[in-house]
Order: structure tokens, then sequence, then C-alpha cells
């Protein structure tokens, strides 16, 4: 036998060192590791979540256990001829439905890219199965041990260098994720990357409100960029562009005609999708169509604005745009006396320390005469007289169907005032609550005003309030009805065509109860007539009846029942 000597076995040995060298690289390699280094392609585990619009905030409310604060903000804006809106900003609630939404989304290719401290580490593309991301080929990303910054973008994202580019095209589907400050061990076993893939996009839908139908409505969002427009995100530092550019685009309406559980009409806009950090000057509004016309007796809201600048303007957010109008044409008595538009009332958007509580709508600036918001005795009827040996107490006395009644502006002197019958100083029907009950309660409706917690005072202090006559019920047909006068003043009684929706709205828009009533309970007047019945000449009381559409103008029964709504001579 041959003996080997020590010079003989020298390449034998290192020939096997060889060979278990290249075995420990090629275990090292299966384990992920390559020079300390680790492929998380291959050792970590990525998975996906795609998150629905407003995630953010609702994650934050979970964690803090307090229900998410959806309104982001109130403003009023003045739209013109006579129209004022509160815009409120609210996150929007609407949700996609989970399977639809993630089918869809997982289509594509995929990039993930790693950063460390912002520097660019590595990419590769892969694809999205069942919640994880799947590499494509055999290329990884090697990464010594430390913490890292993980950045993952559908096909609908374009990539130069640390910029991603998003095309307002692409700006509905695109979708970028993010996790920050990721540590990577050296032996990342059963290490789990997860992914929340977020919409490029902001979402932003707009709603008007009105207290009268908005029929037909049509918008547009409108900017001064044409052609291709794109922004950017910084992958590096997870930062977009500020003041995104926008192109125009229509919105189509729903609703509108028909009022909800509170009476209100709503019309809303289906979704604008925009860049986030899109600047205000691109993303005007304007509203027209015959809507506007419909909702105010004539008055358009045609002409644009800017979104408010409360909107976040943030990436995956979801917002609506309530627009609730307000007919500004009016003026309001003041608690103090004063009087003002609804822009200068608590529900105008008038800071609280300089906004005054309304109390009456003005009828005749002139004559200094207004009506109350609400009816006496809390809405609930009362007798007009409640005697049974009742003769004619007024000193003005009309015959039937003279039309001159409709001039007759005396409620204060029927309330207030000695009539020459006997019925002075606290027994005037102001003070008579057992006979006159209609009287009394519009008279002492200032304590009604005081029950409710509302302190009269300036000017006001001291006045007092009173049933009206005919006369002063035309002035609130003619100033806030519209009314048609002359067709009301062709004889007594008559009904004659009003504008009630539009009144009611000035009652309404300041937290009171409609004027028109959709039963058509009467509300007393304090004017008397003669009225001939056969051969018989007797004493009627008066009344009005307010619907929609028209006002009735008449006599009534001096025992009727009916409501009353106190007027004031500030």
């Amino acid at each position: 036998m041959k003996r080997l000597t020590r010079t003989s076995l020298l390449p034998f040995v290192v020939g096997m060192l060889i060979v278990a060298c290249n075995s420990s690289n090629t275990t090292e390699e299966h384990n992920g590791k390559n020079d300390g280094k680790v492929d998380v392609t291959k050792a970590l585990e990525f998975k996906v979540d795609f998150a629905d619009y407003n995630a953010d905030e609702e994650v934050q409310a979970t964690r803090t256990g307090k229900p998410a604060n959806d309104t982001i903000s109130k403003q009023f804006v003045n739209l013109g001829n006579n129209l004022l809106a509160e815009v409120t900003v609210q996150r929007d609630t609407a949700k996609i439905a989970p399977k639809a939404k993630t089918r869809t989304l997982e289509d594509g290719t995929y990039t993930m890219l790693a950063y460390q401290g912002g520097v660019y580490k590595g990419e590769v593309k892969g694809t999205i199965t069942s919640g994880a991301f799947h590499y494509l080929g055999e290329k990884a990303i090697d990464l010594l041990p430390g913490t890292y910054d993980f950045v993952l973008f559908n096909d609908k994202v374009t990539r130069s260098g640390n910029t991603l580019n998003v095309e307002e095209a692409n700006v509905e589907t695109a979708l970028i994720g993010r996790v920050n400050n990721y540590n990577v061990t050296a032996a990342p076993a059963r290490q789990q990357v997860t992914f929340q893939m977020k919409h490029c996009a902001m979402r932003v839908r707009l709603r008007w409100e009105s207290y009268m139908p908005i029929l037909n409505p049509t918008g547009y969002f409108w900017s001064n960029s044409g052609g291709t427009v794109t922004t950017s995100y910084d992958a590096a530092t997870g930062t977009w562009a500020d003041n995104a550019p926008s192109t125009g685009r229509g919105s189509t309406y729903t609703g509108g005609g028909t009022a909800d559980a509170d009476g209100m009409y709503r019309t809303v806009c289906d979704y604008a999708y925009f860049f986030p950090k899109t600047a205000f000057w691109e993303m005007r509004v304007q509203i027209g169509g015959t809507a506007n016309c419909t909702t105010y007796n004539g008055l358009t809201i045609n002409g644009g604005s800017s979104l408010p600048t409360a909107l976040p303007r943030e990436a995956n957010g979801s917002y609506l745009v309530t627009y609730r109008l307000f007919y500004n044409r009016v003026i309001y008595l003041m608690s103090d006396g004063t009087t003002g538009f609804i822009n200068q009332t608590i529900y105008g958007g008038e800071p609280a320390a300089t906004a005054k509580t309304p109390v009456g709508v003005v009828l005749s600036q002139n004559k200094k005469l207004a009506v109350a918001l609400r009816d006496a005795n809390s809405g609930n009827e009362l007798f007009w007289y409640y005697r049974v040996d009742y003769t004619l107490m007024n000193s003005k006395r009309h015959k039937y169907q003279d039309k001159t009644c409709y001039d007759d502006m005396d409620g204060y002197h029927y309330t207030w005032e000695d009539n020459g019958k006997g019925y002075d100083g606290t027994t005037r029907k102001g003070d008579n609550q057992h006979d006159f009950p209609a009287f009394y309660h519009a008279g002492h409706y200032g304590d009604e005003l005081a029950a409710n917690g509302i302190t009269v005072s300036g000017t006001l202090a001291g006045k007092k309030w009173h049933l009206p006559s005919i006369g002063e019920w035309v002035y609130l047909f003619r100033v806030l009805g519209q009314g048609n006068e002359p067709q009301l003043r062709d004889q007594f009684p008559q009904t004659a065509l009003w504008n009630g929706a539009l009144a009611d709205v000035v009652f309404r828009q300041v937290g009171a109860p409609t004027i028109t009533d959709a039963s058509h309970i009467r509300k007393f007047s304090s004017s008397e007539f003669k009225s001939l019945r056969g051969m018989q000449e007797i004493t009627v009381a008066s009344q009005v009846v307010l619907t929609p559409n028209t006002m009735f103008m008449g006599e009534t029964d001096h025992f009727s029942k009916g409501k009353v709504r106190p007027f004031i001579y500030y």
C-alpha cells in the first residue's frame, strides 16, 4: 500500500475546506443571510391591508375609546343675492364594501422600496394575493440588521428616484402604503410587516340643504389648470407636494325634491376625487340649474366659491361639505330692541360675544311693526271670547264685505286701550284672561319669552305685544309671503294666493315652527265686523287661515277657538 505523505495530503484538506465553506455559505443564504445581510423578501412576511377612507380617524377614535368627531369646521358664506349658507365640513362616513374593494385593489403589480434614514436601500416588485405581498423573480433586498422604512405602491404610481408620481387620471385607483421604523433583526424568523394601503386620492361630496325643494340641480368643480396634471409623493420622507393642481369636472346630484323626516330638502352630488393637498383655488365650487329658482322664489345661487380652507386635504380622506341655505332678505327683531339680518343672530354665524337672539320678524320698518316667532300659549288653541253676554267691544265697526277692513291697523288699540265700552285699566282685553283669552295671551307673550329664558332689554323693554288686526295681517301677507294683494282686496272675506312656504322659511331658519298650518287651524285677528245673517245683523270676530299656498281672511264666531300669533310695535 502506498503511504500518503504530509505533502500529498495538503491538496485534499484544502479541497475539503473549500467544500465545507461553500456548504456553509449555501446554508446561510438559504436561511436568509448573506455576509451579515438579510434578504427581507424571503425572511419577512409582508401582509397587506386595504384601508378604507378616513381609516386613520377611526383607528384614533378606537384607541381613545371615544367616537370619531366627524365635524371639522363650520362657517357662514354670503352667496350674494340675499342668500347665506352655513358651510359645514365633515368626514364622510360612507364605506366601500370590503370584499369588492379588496378584489379590485389587489389587481396589478406592486413595488416595494426600502429606506434607512431617508436613504434608498433597494426595491423589489411583486403581486398581492390573499392579503400578502409575493415578490417576482430572484431579485432580493439585502439589508443589514437595523431600522428601516418600507414603501409599497401599485402600478398606478410611477417612480423617478425617490419621487412617486400620480396622474389625475389614476388618482382614484392609485395606492401607497408605508411602514416606518421597522426593526430588521439578524435572525428575523416569523417576523411580519403589515402595510396599510391607502388611497392616494382624497374624495369630496357636496350636499345642499334648504327649507324648500331643490329641483334638478347641476354642479361643477372648476380650476385654472388644464391638460394632464400630476402630483408627487416623496418616498424618502413620506410627504405629498403642496398645492397640487386639478382640472375641472362636473357633478351629478341626486335628491332634493322630497323633504326628509325633519322637513329639510337635501341634494348630494357624486364623489369628486382630488390629489391630496390640492390648492384651494383649484377646487372652486359652482352650482346652477333650476334648483335655485325653485328654492327661494327666483333667487339664484349661481356663482363660485372655494371649498372651505378648513378642509384637511389628506390622502385617503373623505369629506362631505354641506351648504345649508338661509334666506337673508328679511329683518329680525332682536331681544334688545335692535333689528338685523340673520347673519347677526345666534343662528347666522355671528360670534357668540356679539350674536343676538331674535324674537320677531320685522314687517314694517317705517311703522316698526313685527310679528312674534311663535304662537302664544305654547301654540295651544284659545277662545277669542269667553262670555255669554257679549256685545260689540271695538270702537271701529265694519260692515260685511267692507274692503276697508284691510287697512285696519288698530290691533294694539283693541288689545290695550280704552274702547269706550267700559273696559278700562286692568280689565282691558290684554289683561282680561277670563273673558278674552286670545287677547290676554297675545298681550302677555313677553311673559312666555321670559319663561323660556329670553330677557328683553333696550328699547324693547316695557313694550307690549298685542293681538293683530286684519290690516296688520295684510303686512305679513305682503312682506313675508309676497302675496297677491290685489286679489286679496277684491272683496272680504277672501282667499288669496301667497308664498306661504317662503314665509315658513323665515321662521324655520331661526329655530321657530312654521307659520302655516297643514290642518287649516285658524289664527285670530282682533278686528270685528257686522255681518248679515239672513235679515239679522250680528257682530263677528275675524280670523286668518294660513296654508303654504293661500291665506284666507274672514269672519269667525266669537266663541270659536284658534291659535294666537302676537304682534308688536317696537
